[in-house]
C-alpha cells in the first residue's frame, strides 16, 4: 500500500508530464524533481494508473495530436511539431501503432 504522500508525488508527475508533452522529461529527472527513488516512482505510477510513464506521455500525446487535427485543422507537420516529435515519419508511425490509420485517414474518417 502506498502511502498518502506517495501518491500525492505520483499524481503531481503525471501532472509534470501532461504539461510538457513537447518535450518531455526523462524518469530520472522526474524522479529528482519530486524527490522520488526512480524505481519506486515507476512502480508507483503503473500501480496507479494502469501504464508506464512512457505509455501515458505517448497516449496523451496522440490524443493531443487528434484534437489539434480536427480542432485546430493542423496539418501532419504541425501537428507532429506540436506534440514533441521533431520527425513527421516518426510521428506518422507512432500513430498509425496507435489508432490502427495514418493520421490524415484517420482525420478522413471522423471529420466526415
Amino acid at each position: 500500500m502506498w502511502r498518502k504522500q506517495d501518491r500525492e508525488t505520483i499524481k503531481q508527475v503525471r501532472e509534470i508530464i501532461l504539461g510538457h508533452l513537447e518535450n518531455p522529461f526523462s524518469i530520472r529527472q522526474l524522479s529528482r524533481q519530486v524527490g522520488m527513488n526512480e524505481c519506486k516512482l515507476k512502480q508507483g505510477f503503473r500501480e496507479m494508473y494502469g501504464m508506464t510513464i512512457f505509455e501515458l506521455v505517448r497516449k496523451a500525446r496522440m490524443e493531443k495530436a487528434v484534437w489539434l487535427m480536427e480542432t485546430e485543422q493542423l496539418n501532419i507537420g504541425q501537428t507532429a511539431a506540436s506534440v514533441g516529435y521533431s520527425n513527421a515519419s516518426n510521428f506518422t508511425a507512432a500513430f498509425r501503432k496507435h489508432y490502427g490509420c495514418n493520421p490524415s485517414e484517420y482525420v478522413k474518417q471522423h471529420l466526415s
